[in-house]
């Protein structure tokens, strides 16, 4: 009897010690509602598994879509393999409260170093400062915005900003551009350049052959051939409260050093035009 009841244990720890650590594990992630299922959309056209894919195509195809592949590929190829339980959220700011309080672990918001929530670790660079670039908007009928030839002359005008692009106004200020409004919601952007008399705002250069920004009705211009380069290096933040924490933030940065040695985080920024290698002919005024 006591052979055998060895025998058991030993065949258990044998069993415990040979399963995959992650198997059927998930964690949690704090993500808003659309991006949960332009994610689950992917799993489906994908057979349950985006750890082997190699690029993210289509109308499906967002930043946080590609920031949360970037994360499962990331924690797979540095030893965890996990599936997302993901607590839906409105906004970055809610996913950032989340990670500060314990009750998510990661969330794919890409951040500044200055936007560190307390209690979270902070990744390795995913994307480096003055990569991302964007197109100065306006209206059309706008000839001293249409007409700027430096950043100093942006000075005497008026912009507007989203409260929560902190690069773009960290981008501004650098250079002693003080004079922008800061609004809640990205349409309220349009309004006010449309209706209250301010002049510009920073925008992702546009797809279509115009580079025309619209909200409803509104349409915003860019000024012609000219983009800003933003300030600030991003980076995930982890949660130092969640149990899992410490080691989702150990792979994490394991993984991260591998797919950047691949090239892997820059092929799928660029697939999907976040990262611009089409803007020769443009000129960079913020340099």
């Amino acid at each position: 009897m006591v052979k055998l009841t060895s025998f058991i244990i030993c065949l258990c720890l044998l069993l415990f010690v040979s399963a995959p650590a992650a198997a059927g594990e998930k964690i949690k992630v704090a993500v808003i509602e659309k991006l949960a299922q332009r994610y689950k959309l992917l799993l489906s056209e994908n057979e349950g598994d985006v750890t082997n894919i190699s690029e993210v195509t289509g109308e499906n195809s967002t930043r946080g879509l590609v920031q949360l592949v970037i994360i499962k590929q990331a924690l797979y190829k540095g030893g965890l393999d996990v599936d997302f339980d993901f607590i839906l959220t409105p906004n970055s700011t809610r996913s950032n409260a989340l990670l500060r309080s314990g009750d998510a672990v990661i969330s794919p918001h890409l951040g500044l170093i200055q936007s560190q929530p307390k209690e979270t670790f902070l990744s390795s660079v995913v994307i480096e400062s003055r990569t991302l670039t964007k197109g100065v908007y306006g209206l059309a009928s706008n000839k001293a915005l249409m007409e700027i030839k430096s950043i100093a002359d942006l000075k005497p005008l008026t912009g507007v900003l989203q409260t929560s692009w902190s690069s773009d106004i960290k981008t501004l200020k650098k250079h002693d551009i003080t004079q922008i409004d800061l609004v809640n919601k990205y349409h309220n952007i349009f309004t006010r350049i449309a209706h209250r008399g301010l002049d510009y705002t920073l925008l992702e250069l546009s797809y279509n052959k115009e580079l025309i920004r619209y909200s409803n009705k509104i349409q915003l211009h860019p000024v012609p051939n000219i983009v800003i380069k933003l300030e600030g290096t991003r980076h995930f933040f982890i949660s130092k409260k969640h149990a899992d924490g410490k080691r989702v933030f150990q792979a994490l940065e394991k993984g991260l050093q591998i797919m950047k040695e691949e090239g892997t985080i820059q092929k799928y920024f660029k697939k999907i035009k976040v990262i611009r290698d089409d803007l020769e002919h443009f000129k960079v005024l913020n340099e």
